[in-house]
């Protein structure tokens, strides 16, 4: 009995040491991440922090001071010009340097890349002897009149000019010896309030008998409290402390420009909060003890844990989380904005004497509730007997008992819906095909019963006590509804296991997931806020808020995530009291003001670094030109934006390859041979929020080789169009030169021609005078020798030329025929026909051109024989040719041909000479010409005198 009495004793001891924080008040604090040296820093003995104008962050160690860009933990030291390794206090001037305070009390500064003492350090050593040698400097202020001051701890402070002068001072608080000695730090704050609200400085230090050094740091809204203790956040109109960071030891604090708060400490490196509105209140990581339902009893907050009476709620005086005292009514767990409850948990309710996943009430008399198991239970109005049905698969009977329901409860644990009538239950399981387990109930505008279960969407209808599947057709049948509610305007909206959000309006559904804005495709639970009109959706990324946009479309926009410093991402309960929201994760309970929500991040701070041309770093400044051989460009950029935690998208373009603007997480981007032209590379920066930050542009320029270059290539072409131009002179002067010859040597033929046809003639006339010399007729002769030297003259005078004017060949004709017919002592009738568009002074014709054929008239063609003899020349003009036609009533063409002169040697070479200088003609003016000799008389007439006609054009000139 002795052991057992032990065994008990030290088994109740254990198990009052495992939940001393579930019996207890927990207290506030907040979600931070926190940097260390496996995180870059060179130490976790940090000193102060610090945010330049540049959005920068300084952190003084102990081994060297560290610049840090939200992505990497770069660190200065004594090597690049430091004057000491530790760095107590960082600021900025006005000119943009930042100064360091040392550890041997020195200053030093940096400023284009590089730190430079302070020139009157020695001034300043000498100042801090005199003061005190351990006094430790909290703070320093840069004056546009170039001075500089300093202060020290417990207000001591000293004013160093621009000419090296050093004025001490101090500015102690009357109750000097209270703050020393005061442990409460609001106490503290009032005793030290006239001193804070001194703007002269923001910072400095002080010292406690029981806080040790508190170091004070104001900005426009708060005031922080850092000391061994942890941290104290005071707002400016309120001076009840926030404690947070219990048990680190804060040296430091800064604001950065997104609203976070960084955080040095002495012993555990840098802390980094994100969001400082956000409370959190940690519970035992256990899993006995998460909460799973988040209710409101009677106006207060119950958070559900464990299976049992488990409950927690807020003490609003000190802001702390305690146990509450009573026990859940489910009674009283409605109110106007929530009717239907979910626990993400089974909650063991006590009136209902089960652990149930939901509950409705319907009205005062009517409430459903969903159990663990499966099933429908129905209960008697009038009576309170109890029946039971099991499901199908257990093959049981209905069992009527009249004992208390908890009894059957207790044998039969495997039911569904609970229907309470006026606190009666009844458990006639009518709808036993309904086996599915229940995870919300949803009673609509419409007084329709929504089933939420883990294998589909039904409805209920308490009358006829059926479950009937719903209409609604998501992607699957057997959907896995996690939780249901409804909009102001009976829209309904379905929480899935792993297709995001339905949403159900006017028989239309759609459907809201990550690729549309959603956090995640896995949702928990639906809060609807009526007064904002608003969806807040719980899920394992975080939590999405829904708003309808001018047009009524649900636009989903995330409010809680990882990137507010939690622990754990999946929220599985949230809440909505009082202008705050509530939310638990299986690390505790958070809760934060909805102003502070939905507050956007203001742009990132887009930077470009560094130009990397052919693996060669180059000097960042505008319109660098490179060779043609440097076009393997790389352009490093980097975007501060410290809660987007190095989750900053890019959006660049390179003008002029490419007008698009193209999307990529990499902080570098590689150009490959680029071609030689002017560039201009844009890039901007997007943070968590979606906000973009202004468009940084670099340009650049490749240069083409200069063989590549416009003036080359133009050369080139000039040079080729000029040797083109030599070659097709040269070409040209060649065939013209042998053009011009081949004329010559074609005048020279017609000429030749010519001279051929002058003797033949001349020696028909000779011929005629000795006829008239032989036959003794002296005058005839004398007559025709003197006609006949008249035409000799005009022939000799136009044998050097090639043509003469048409009219003077008609004469030198007409002088030719009266000889003739001198000589044949007969005479035949001529004619001529000129076109009097012909302009006879000036056309010009080959000489002796018609002459052969009026010479084959009168020889071959005999027209001296016809009594009616005549010869007809007709001249045209027609599309600038001259077109000839010679005719005669002779014998014909093909009497000639019988009766040619061959037994006197006489053959027509005058016509075959002449045919030949027409298609010489025809050759040096490029224009074709045919002589055509056809008979006159075509019909068979029974006579000798067909007579001939000869035709053939050649060029008019002028």
């Amino acid at each position: 009995m002795k052991y057992f009495c032990l065994l008990v004793f030290f088994l109740l001891l254990f198990l009052g040491a495992s939940i001393p924080s579930i019996a207890q008040e927990i207290s506030e604090s907040v979600h931070f991440h926190n940097y260390t040296i496996n995180d870059g820093l060179p130490s976790n003995e940090t000193y102060d922090v610090f945010q330049d104008s540049k959005g920068f962050l300084w952190i003084g160690t102990d081994n060297g001071v560290v610049r840090y860009d939200g992505q990497v933990f770069k660190t200065f030291t004594t090597l690049d010009g430091l004057t000491d390794n530790t760095i107590f206090k960082i600021t900025e001037d006005y000119l943009g340097r930042i100064w360091f305070m040392t550890y041997n009390r020195k200053l030093c500064y940096y400023e284009n890349g590089k730190f430079k003492e302070y020139w009157y350090n020695d001034a300043l050593a000498e100042a801090g002897k005199k003061i005190y040698n351990g006094y430790t400097i909290t703070n320093f202020v840069f004056k546009p009149n170039g001075s500089i001051e300093l202060t020290f701890v417990d207000f001591l402070y000293l004013t160093i000019s621009s000419n090296g002068i050093i004025q001490v001072n101090q500015d102690l608080p009357n109750n000097y010896s209270l703050y020393i000695h005061e442990s409460s730090i609001s106490k503290l704050i009032s005793i030290l309030s006239p001193s804070i609200s001194n703007k002269r400085v923001n910072k400095f230090i002080v010292n406690n008998k029981y806080l040790g050094k508190c170091h004070f740091i104001q900005s426009d809204e708060f005031l922080f409290v850092g000391s061994k203790a942890g941290l104290d956040l005071f707002s400016k109109d309120d001076l009840v402390p926030k404690h947070i960071l219990d048990n680190r030891y804060v040296t430091g604090v800064t604001k950065d420009f997104e609203g976070g708060v960084w955080c040095s400490t002495l012993y555990s490196g840098i802390i980094y909060i994100p969001n400082f509105h956000l409370s959190h209140y940690k519970i035992t990581a256990n899993k006995k003890k998460q909460i799973h339902s988040i209710l409101n009893q009677e106006s207060k907050l119950i958070f559900c844990y464990g299976k049992n009476d488990n409950y927690l709620t807020f003490n609003t005086t000190n802001k702390t989380l305690i146990p509450y005292p009573g026990k859940l009514n489910p009674t009283k767990v409605f109110n106007k904005n929530n009717s239907n409850i979910k626990f993400e948990n089974p909650l063991y309710v006590d009136g209902v004497h089960t652990s149930i996943t939901s509950m409705i009430q319907i009205n005062k008399d009517l409430t459903l509730y969903a159990t663990n198991k499966k099933g429908l239970i129905y209960t008697d109005k009038s009576k309170l007997q109890k029946k039971l049905s099991m499901l199908n698969h257990l093959k049981l009977s209905p069992i009527i008992h009249t004992d208390v329901f908890r009894e059957i409860w207790d044998i039969y644990n495997d039911l569904g819906i609970v229907l309470q009538r006026n606190n009666h239950y009844n458990c006639n399981f009518k709808a036993a095909s309904f086996t599915s387990k229940v995870t919300k109930l949803l009673l609509d505008t419409n007084k329709t019963i929504w089933i939420a279960s883990t294998e589909g969407l039904f409805t209920f209808d308490p009358i006829t006590e059926e479950v009937t599947p719903s209409k609604i057709n998501f992607h699957s049948n057997n959907q896995r509804i996690q939780d249901i509610n409804q909009s102001n305007d009976s829209t309904l909206f379905f929480a899935t296991k792993a297709r995001g959000i339905y949403i159900w309006k006017d028989s239309v559904l759609s459907n809201l997931n990550v690729k549309t804005g959603l956090l995640s495709n896995t949702i928990y639970q639906l809060v609807y806020e009526p007064e904002n009109n608003r969806i807040w959706a719980t899920g394992n990324n975080g939590i999405s808020v829904l708003n309808q946009n001018k047009n009524e479309k649900w636009i989903p926009s995330s409010v809680i995530t990882n990137y507010d410093g939690l622990k754990s991402k999946d929220i599985r309960q949230i809440a909505i009291q009082d202008g705050q929201l509530y939310f638990a994760n299986n690390n505790g309970i958070s809760r934060i003001a909805l102003p502070y929500l939905f507050k956007k991040l203001p742009a990132p701070i887009l930077y470009l670094q560094d130009v990397i041309v052919n693996a060669k770093t180059q000097p960042l400044t505008q319109n660098l030109e490179f060779p043609y051989d440097s076009n393997n460009v790389q352009i490093e950029y980097h975007a501060i934006s410290y809660k987007s935690l190095n989750d900053v998208q890019y959006q660049y373009q390179i003008l002029p390859i490419d007008t698009l603007w193209r999307t990529t997480k990499n902080g570098h981007f590689n150009f490959q041979a680029l071609i030689p032209n002017h560039y201009n590379f844009r890039i901007r920066a997007i943070n968590i929020d979606g906000i973009k930050s202004d468009i940084k542009e670099f340009h650049f320029v490749i240069h083409p080789a200069f063989w590549m270059t416009i003036w080359f290539q133009l050369g080139v072409i000039l040079v080729g169009v000029y040797l083109v131009f030599l070659v097709s002179m040269k070409s040209i002067r060649y065939y013209k030169g042998k053009a011009v010859l081949e004329k010559s040597l074609n005048e020279l033929r017609v000429i030749s021609l010519q001279s051929k046809m002058s003797p033949h003639f001349i020696f028909n006339s000779l011929n005629s005078i000795q006829n008239y010399i032989l036959k003794n007729e002296k005058q005839k002769a004398n007559d025709y020798l003197l006609e006949f030297s008249k035409l000799i003259r005009v022939i000799l005078q136009n044998s050097d030329e090639t043509s003469i004017l048409l009219n003077k060949e008609l004469n030198t004709l007409q002088m030719y025929m009266n000889l003739e017919m001198k000589r044949l002592r007969n005479t035949f009738n001529y004619r001529t026909d000129i076109d009097g568009k012909i302009d006879l002074d000036r056309c010009k014709i080959p000489s002796l051109l018609l002459q052969p054929f009026v010479e084959n008239s009168i020889w071959h063609g005999k027209v001296y024989n016809n009594p009616e003899g005549e010869i007809y020349i007709q001249v045209k003009l027609k599309d600038s040719r001259l077109y000839f036609e010679i005719s005669d009533n002779g014998i014909g063409i093909e009497n000639a041909e019988k009766s040619k002169v061959s037994s006197l040697g006489h053959s027509s070479m005058g016509s075959q000479v002449t045919r030949k200088r027409i298609e010489l003609l025809s050759e040096l003016n490029q224009q074709l010409s045919e002589v055509i000799i056809t008979k006159l008389i075509t019909h068979n007439e029974p006579t000798i005198y067909q007579g001939t006609r000869v035709t053939f054009s050649i060029p008019y000139e002028i």
